[in-house]
């Protein structure tokens, strides 16, 4: 889609749709949380936006950004911590509330998580770990649960131990399948050259 307006509105039209399923149709089953995409492409399409813009990288709009989130974060913990508004963000169980918070929430925090880290990137053993965890969120999503869940069958686990070994295992297996495609190329590019002389 050319224009950008339409394409906002489309992603406004889903936010909507999928506000109304959670307020009205939460225990509905649809396969493979396919509808929860409707919410999820919200979070999809502002990191397009950030990127594209580039706004982490100009030190005027990021500065504000910042400031914004952290006066933004300060104000909702506080009027959640009295009582005075609610939240609520699962997407497993189709759970968005409420209109405004759930978004300007998680995009907040994001927004100081992403330049904490870029701060701490400064640091090169930190950038090298962060950027090897950033290749491997896919690994680390599917299968964090189950590597706590299947290790905590034979050790009972705390807390932190079950999060230390959901971002630890599925980081290991990432790492093997990548040394074994760097192992597949240059043994493809051998037989590839060997061939050719």
């Amino acid at each position: 889609m050319k224009s950008s307006w339409f394409l906002g509105l489309i992603i406004i039209v889903f936010y909507g749709i999928a506000h109304w399923e959670s307020t009205n149709y939460q225990d509905i089953f649809v396969p493979g949380n396919v509808d929860v995409a409707l919410f999820g492409i919200i979070f999809y399409a502002l990191g397009h936006l950030f990127h594209e813009k580039d706004w982490f990288n100009k030190e005027r709009v990021g500065r504000l950004l910042l400031l914004g989130s952290i006066a933004y974060l300060t104000v909702f913990f506080y009027l959640y911590d009295e009582g005075m508004i609610r939240f609520g963000l699962d997407l497993k169980h189709r759970q968005y509330y409420f209109f405004g918070t759930v978004i300007l929430t998680p995009l907040s925090c994001t927004i100081i998580i992403a330049f904490l880290s870029k701060l701490l990137s400064r640091i090169k053993v930190i950038r090298k770990v962060l950027g090897f965890l950033g290749q491997a969120t896919m690994e680390i999503m599917y299968l964090h649960v189950m590597t706590g869940v299947i290790i905590s069958d034979f050790i009972p686990l705390p807390w932190y131990l079950f999060s230390l070994t959901g971002l630890l295992f599925p980081s290991a297996w990432y790492y093997i399948l990548l040394k074994l495609k760097e192992l597949k190329n240059v043994r493809s590019h051998s037989l590839t050259a060997g061939h050719f002389k």
